[in-house]
């Protein structure tokens, strides 16, 4: 008996098709056939025409077409031609609508990864959208069509690149509109060779698009195994979850970088954006981690999708850990984004976050974006390697906090703690409420180098950000403003620690406090601490006044010149506080020698071993290597006599700095509450190279020869004072940027001919000169601004500035310009009159004013006048004042402003009382001629003809003038003739 084959539909209309079986029993009767079972078919690519047999997009509809109970289809590239196999389609390829597996690396020639770090695949197969005005280059399902029946495919072993957008969710390299699909082993938005970029203008892959409305399950995008490893880089988004995406799993990809992992490819926007639910980015397990790093705004943001899980990533770094490869930011939350895990306590669970361009770890949107909210943050390196040693801090602070409740940074659980290390430029943890109220504990961490260890902003701070203690607690803010503890009376044997602690804080509240040590080197420059090594917890209740009081003591082996810190948490609100001051022994003193580096943090350099510290002793005589300060430190006293000092850091002295050899090569130096003093004695000190000068509540003293600037800048802040007994100039003659900004004050001393001779002096405190002559070139002086001639003179070899409410005053000679573009020019010094020459010429714009006092008619020793040597353009206010004991008489003529050639005239007189003006060729006069003066009585607070308040204007009419009186007055008038 014969048995007849039917073929399907699918096999009719391409040869490349796989058998029908039929199981067939048989029997004495013949044969019966009892099922059929369609295996899966093999659809095989064998050029890169746009359609028609042989090429990929009639593979995709035959693959469609076919039926696969069997399981998933495949579309092999076993047939390609050698070479790069470039697929350019022109009108967007079908989407895939049945499961099938697009494998390239059947292709000849290819591989798949083998390698650890990086990936040493090679791929032959790239469909490129060159060619294409609009579309995505392989779409996995319908938007709107069934999830589960048009999904389960795999893409593995191709190069999708040069994707472009239009109106509909495209422009991807792989757009997902199903469940259950997986890619893998590839490498999106670069070249074939992985080694640049060749962007898709969208996402290298987006789970969903703005027309699905279906719920897209368990995608996975690459995998734990080597070969599971894609590259997607170049793009603007790497990886897009959308909304209606739920379980998505990210694993083992490289994202943001090249192939080896060591350099960047950057994702124009974000490395993974996450708006879906239970999304898993990483893992534990060995290969789950990916590398995130190299992109241009954020590695990871995660925004309005809930119960994301990030585990195991390197983000920042390459892929070997121990190099920076930044991000913008390393991870954003923000968008109400809930119930989040970064990091964990397990095995290989914690992240490394480090080297990106701003923050580590952002939770809640520094651009308004809102919250996110019961975030977890445990067991990850910030700001450091996995070892938790090398120095590879994020460049904006650690974690900042924007608005977040429910929040947890660390745990109580011995594995919970992060390592939050050598962040720069801003706390290692800082919380704010830009975006919402926050409460966050931070419990159990390692926390040091960074340049405060936690921030509470708001309420009362010094420079550092170090918030002040409140009476009672009371005050509101970010985790309440919650007090420090502190802690007295240490005890420290090398084996046993012994400190007393307060708290002063809520009343009737339980408080975890937490117990930190420090090296020397590892108090911050604020001197308030940072916690390193967490030696142990008491939990405390607060009396009905909020205090409690109690010992720390511990058998431990430290080194006598530990410090120690503390904290404290609300367990019931999950509040902490900012560290303690650190409390330690009196600090020691420590001399450079240079033997091992450069590194300032390097303990074998110094003698004895270790590094100074915010209350220790620092002596630079030279060395076998000059100091470099990459990053910021502070001590107590700083003694410089010889070598360079280098590096981009800024050290913080915090009581008396003495500097007299040596040079400056690009260190800042920040006094905060020091007597500081620069004396090189008989030659100039050099500051060479980059640096900031800045005094912040303190008081420098430059004498001896001077200071010479190549580049840098002075920065005086209004609690700060500079005492000139020698000049500070510009050495390279003006061309560099060498600036000084003074919102303090500032004072020269001495006879000589010296001062600010750098590029621009910009003003906001007082400047004065006392003796000899001050130079200040390029000085601009803004709102609040004073700059007195005190007993000394002024310099300029341009013009000096007054900008809106900016004062000059006093008496001596300006040799220059004078522009008053809306401040005061007040001649004398308070009621002492004088003469204030300029040699140059003078300009005062409509909103300026000009300032005299009166008192008699000799110009300087009577009246104030201002003497300008070269030509006068007015405008603005003339203010006069006339003392008391002047009476001015008929015909007294005041030269109150004298020049060499007179524009203009002042647009308002104030307080001329019986004066007018008058305007010559040269000069503005005050001149007194006949009045009217009308009595307004009671003006002077009595009746009498003698008092010229009672006058208006203001004066005493005389024999010239004309008193007006009404019907009404009530005029006394005793002892004394009058005549009018």
């Amino acid at each position: 008996m014969k048995c007849k084959l039917i073929s399907p539909t699918h096999e009719r209309q391409t040869p490349h098709f796989t058998k029908i079986y039929r199981k067939a029993v048989a029997h004495s009767r013949g044969i019966e056939v009892l099922e059929s079972r369609i295996a899966p078919a093999t659809f095989f690519v064998s050029n890169a025409n746009d359609n028609g047999t042989g090429s990929l997009r009639q593979a995709i509809l035959d693959a469609n077409f076919a039926p696969n109970s069997g399981g998933e289809d495949l579309i092999s590239f076993a047939s390609i031609p050698g070479g790069t196999f470039v697929i350019e389609p022109t009108t967007e390829l079908p989407a895939i609508t049945e499961a099938v597996i697009i494998d390239g690396y059947t292709a000849p020639g290819t591989s798949q990864n083998t390698a650890s770090i990086g990936t040493n695949a090679t791929l032959r197969v790239v469909l490129s959208g060159s060619s294409l005005n609009s579309g995505s280059g392989l779409t996995l399902g319908v938007a709107g069509g069934d999830p589960v029946a048009t999904g389960g495919s795999t893409v593995r072993g191709l190069v999708i690149n040069d994707f472009h957008p239009g109106i509909n969710d495209s422009g991807n390299g792989i757009l997902i509109q199903s469940s259950g699909n997986k890619v893998e082993g590839n490498f999106l938005g670069t070249t074939t060779g992985g080694d640049a970029g060749l962007g898709n203008s969208s996402s290298g892959v987006s789970v969903g698009g703005i027309f699905n409305t279906n719920t897209l399950v368990g995608n996975t995008i690459g995998g734990p195994a080597l070969a599971d490893r894609n590259v997607i880089s170049g793009n603007t988004l790497g990886i897009n979850v959308g909304l209606e995406a739920l379980d998505t799993h990210i694993f083992g990809n490289l994202i943001g970088t090249d192939r080896t992992g060591e350099f960047a490819i950057p994702n124009t926007n974000t490395g993974i954006r996450v708006g879906g639910n239970n999304t898993q980015i990483g893992g534990a397990g060995v290969g789950e981690g990916n590398v995130v790093s190299g992109n241009t705004v954020r590695g990871i943001n995660v925004g309005t999708g809930s119960n994301t899980t990030v585990l195991g990533n390197i983000i920042g770094l390459t892929a070997a850990g121990t190099s920076v490869l930044p991000n913008g930011r390393g991870i954003l939350l923000d968008n109400s984004a809930t119930n989040i895990t970064i990091g964990g306590s397990g095995t290989g669970a914690g992240n490394v976050i480090s080297g990106n361009f701003e923050v580590g770890i952002e939770i809640g949107s520094s651009v308004g974006d809102g919250p996110a909210n019961n975030v977890t943050v445990r067991g990850n390196k910030i700001g450091t390697d996995v070892s938790g040693t090398l120095k590879l801090g994020n460049q904006n602070g650690g974690i900042k906090v924007f608005g977040s409740t429910g929040t947890t940074i660390g745990g109580t659980s011995p594995l919970d703690g992060n390592v939050i290390a050598f962040n720069t430029n801003a706390a290692g943890i800082s919380v704010s409420e830009f975006v919402g109220p926050s409460s966050v504990a931070i419990l159990g961490n390692s926390i040091f180098g960074n340049r405060l260890g936690i921030d509470l902003a708001g309420g009362k701070q010094n420079f550092f950000g170090v918030t002040e203690n409140d009476t009672f607690d009371s005050d509101q803010g970010p985790n309440g403003l919650t007090n420090w503890p502190t802690l007295t009376n240490l005890t420290n044997s090398g084996s046993n620690v012994m400190f007393d602690f307060s708290i002063s804080a809520q009343p009737v509240t339980n408080y975890r406090i937490e117990f930190f040590a420090l090296a020397p080197g590892q108090v911050d420059v604020s001197g308030s601490g940072q916690g390193a090594v967490l030696l142990g917890s008491q939990d405390v209740n607060t009396n009905a006044a909020g205090q409690f009081v109690g010992v720390f003591a511990q058998t431990i082996g430290l080194p006598a010149n530990s410090y120690f810190t503390a904290t404290i948490t609300d367990t019931s609100a999950g509040q902490t506080s900012e560290f303690s001051p650190a409390l330690g022994l009196p600090g020691g003193t420590y001399t450079w020698n240079g033997a091992q580096s450069s590194d300032w943090f390097n303990p074998l350099n110094w003698a004895p071993n270790g590094v100074p510290g915010a209350f220790d002793t620092a002596i630079y005589h030279g060395g076998t290597n000059p100091i470099q300060l990459d990053g910021d430190a502070g001590v107590l006293h700083f003694q410089h006599s010889a070598g360079a000092m280098t590096g981009f850091g800024t050290l913080y002295v915090r009581d008396t700095f003495t500097w007299t050899g040596g040079s400056q090569d690009g260190t800042n130096i920040g006094f905060y509450g020091t007597t500081a003093n620069i004396n090189g004695g008989g030659q100039p000190l050099q500051w060479n190279a980059g640096a900031a000068f800045v005094i912040y509540d303190g008081t420098l003293t430059i004498g001896g020869a001077g200071l010479a600037f190549n580049t840098g800048l002075f920065a005086i802040n209004p609690n700060g004072k500079l005492t000139l007994n020698a000049g500070v100039f510009d050495q390279d003659g003006g061309s560099s940027f060498s600036n000084t900004f003074n919102a303090g004050k500032i004072e020269k001393f001495g006879t000589g001919a010296f001062g600010l001779e750098t590029t621009t002096v910009q003003n906001s405190g007082s400047i004065e000169s006392r003796a000899g002559s001050l130079t200040l070139n390029g000085y601009t002086g803004s709102s609040g601004s004073k700059l007195g001639l005190t007993g000394g003179n002024i310099q300029t070899s341009g013009t000096l500035t007054l900008d809106t409410d900016g004062e000059l005053f006093g008496t001596g000679t300006i040799n220059g310009n004078l522009s008053n573009n809306g401040g005061y020019v007040y001649v004398g010094i308070g009621e002492v009159t004088g003469i204030l020459n300029l040699t140059g010429g003078y300009t005062q714009t409509a909103s300026g004013t000009l300032a005299v006092d009166l008192r008699g008619t000799t110009a300087g020793t009577n009246y104030d006048q201002f003497a300008v040597g070269g030509t006068a353009s007015i405008d603005g206010v003339l203010n006069v004042t006339i003392l008391p004991g002047y009476t001015p008489a008929l015909g007294h003529t005041l030269n109150v402003l004298t020049s060499s050639g007179l524009a203009g005239t002042f647009s308002a007189v104030v307080g001329e009382g019986a004066f007018a003006t008058n305007y010559t060729t040269n000069n503005a006069q005050l001149v007194r001629n006949g009045l009217t003066y009308t009595w307004d009585a009671g003006g002077g607070g009595d009746t009498s003809w003698l008092n010229p308040l009672n006058w208006s204007p203001d004066g005493l009419p005389g024999a010239s003038d004309a008193a007006m009186l009404n019907s009404n007055a009530t005029i006394t008038l005793d002892t004394t003739d009058v005549t009018v």
